[in-house]
């Protein structure tokens, strides 16, 4: 009777490679930073390449162990990976996720030599993503540096690309000089980097070392695109290369306070594009504060004027000039967008001439009298004002969007973004529209419903790892550990099948496996 080992070599190495899920996840794995999905980095896509593996010594060997998902979220389990992983699991690593800081109260110079030292063993690896430390923050002072090529604290860039496969780095940290400096320091590692997605600041640049007092303005910060301006610099001069090829980036824009968003806001996306002529999707976004609401990019003004709609984009000012509204075609002919470019999102919100029929919902930022009163006054709407609004949208849209194709004849697909729902005014629906070619001629095709997107889903919480233990205080403050009790099992078996791998690494031979089972705790 015909088995699988009388399959030829080749035909069984590619039934291996569909063993392992993590061929069915797309690289980036991430969204922009208004999407807070869990993340797909999972030790256990690999379970079933690992099973396969273990069952005869002709599968084993045809088996290259690769794809393996690690999730080091923190330092007690980087510094067992860094002593006890043996090399061929490292070489097999291809999605890494860690945290922020990796050293708990290390300075600068430790926080990134730890870094290096740690990621230089994941020749293969293709995608970083780095968070946060739920239960662990740091702030490092805005550094000093005598040069671009060094890093705070004079701590020079590697010669060498440590990241030599990375195509994909996702870095969502709180303190400003890391969000800053891990970008600056990973992507000029990286020769074949693709998609990136970080936090822009404008911090003020620092004086060098011994130079600073007091008493220096610290409100000439420079413009949020410089950081990413730097960081290209860094890596064509690390790679002996005119340009990068970076394809996505994803921003989170963190003005200053006191400073004019928008004036900032515009330029840091004309400047960007500037630096990135190959990009071909750019989304940037801003929000309030670290865990706050998601605020308008862009505010486009629809008017209908003898039956065609009119769009006006928000004011645009300039040092000493009164602001004044301007064409949407003028907006996106001052952002000088990349050639190249396919989706450009930045979070363009609709101001319709009328308001989507809801119906108030109770919810305990309501009065009860406040909410009586809105329910005395306010009748339902029919499902037939409900179509009748959407479709009005949709055409509202499709003429913006052909103003957009018109413009930029490279887009292929965009979003315009309508606040409010039924359920709350912090909540958003999601326009999506592409292009499509009919009859050799750019149409716009507009999504027949839109998306509905929560507050919580789409705020700026700083990303943490699924299962990091929360850690929570006693009365008399004795700090505890606490892990959710639904999550613990996924953990253990998704940490079980890295350690299936490391015994297989460490000489166990097909019956012991079978025998033992991915018990060991590394």
């Amino acid at each position: 009777m015909p088995s699988l080992l009388d399959l030829e070599d080749e035909t069984i190495k590619a039934i291996i490679r569909y063993t392992n899920k993590d061929t069915y996840i797309p690289i980036p794995s991430y969204g922009p930073h208004y999407q807070n999905f869990q993340s797909e980095i999972n030790p256990r896509v690999s379970r079933d390449l690992l099973s396969f593996r273990s069952t005869c010594k002709r599968i084993h060997s045809l088996s290259k162990l690769e794809g393996l998902h690690v999730k080091a979220t923190q330092g007690t389990k980087i510094a067992k990976w860094m002593s006890e992983a043996p090399r061929e699991v490292e070489q097999g690593v291809r999605r890494l996720e860690i945290c922020a800081p990796f050293l708990a109260g290390s300075d600068l110079i430790s926080t990134f030599s730890a870094l290096i030292i740690f990621l230089h063993r994941f020749e293969n690896l293709e995608e970083l993503i780095i968070g946060n430390n739920p239960n662990t923050s740091c702030y490092h002072l805005h550094g000093y540096t005598t040069s671009p090529d060094q890093l705070p604290g004079m701590l020079k860039l590697p010669l060498f690309p440590f990241l030599p496969n990375l195509r994909s780095l996702s870095v969502e940290v709180i303190c400003p000089s890391c969000a800053e400096q891990i970008p600056k320091i990973l992507v000029p590692a990286a020769p074949n980097i693709q998609h990136l997605k970080l936090s822009v600041h404008g911090l003020p640049k620092p004086l060098p070392l011994g130079q600073f007092t007091d008493a220096d303005p610290w409100d000439e910060s420079p413009d949020p695109s410089e950081v990413i301006q730097d960081m290209v610099t860094m890596w064509c001069k690390n790679n002996q290369k005119e340009g990068i090829g970076l394809k996505t980036l994803y921003v989170r824009y963190w003005p200053r306070p006191d400073e004019r968003t928008r004036d900032r806001y515009r330029s840091t996306i004309r400047k960007t594009s500037e630096a990135l002529p190959n990009l071909e999707e750019l989304v940037i976004v801003e929000f309030n504060g670290i865990n706050g609401n998601l605020k308008s990019g862009i505010s486009v003004k629809a008017r209908c004027i003898h039956d065609i709609w009119i769009f006006e984009c928000d004011a645009i000012t300039d040092e000493g000039e009164e602001a004044q509204s301007c064409s949407l075609e003028e907006t996106l002919v001052t952002l000088s967008l990349p050639s190249k470019i396919k989706i450009f999102d930045p979070i363009f919100v609709l101001s319709l001439p009328f308001k989507r029929p809801t119906v108030p919902i109770a919810s305990t930022r309501h009065t009860r009298s406040s909410y009586l009163a809105s329910r005395s006054t306010t009748q339902r709407p029919t499902l037939e004002e409900v179509k009748t609004y959407e479709k009005t949208c949709r055409d509202i849209i499709g003429a913006a969007a052909q103003i957009l194709i018109g413009t930029v004849p490279s887009l292929e697909e965009g979003y315009f973004w309508e606040r409010g729902t039924d359920l709350s005014k912090k909540d958003w629906y999601l326009w999506k529209w592409k292009k499509v070619i009919v009859n050799g001629i750019s149409k716009v095709e507009v999504d027949q419903f839109p998306e509905m997107m929560s507050s919580d889903f789409i705020s700026g919480k700083p990303r943490e790892p699924r299962n990091s233990p929360r850690i929570l205080h006693t009365a008399s403050g004795i700090p505890m550990v606490m892990n959710d009790d639904g999550d613990d099992s996924e953990r253990d078996e998704g940490e079980a099948e890295v350690d299936l791998a490391m015994q297989t690494m460490m000489g166990f031979d097909d019956e012991d496996l079978m025998m033992f089972g991915p018990h060991m705790n590394i």
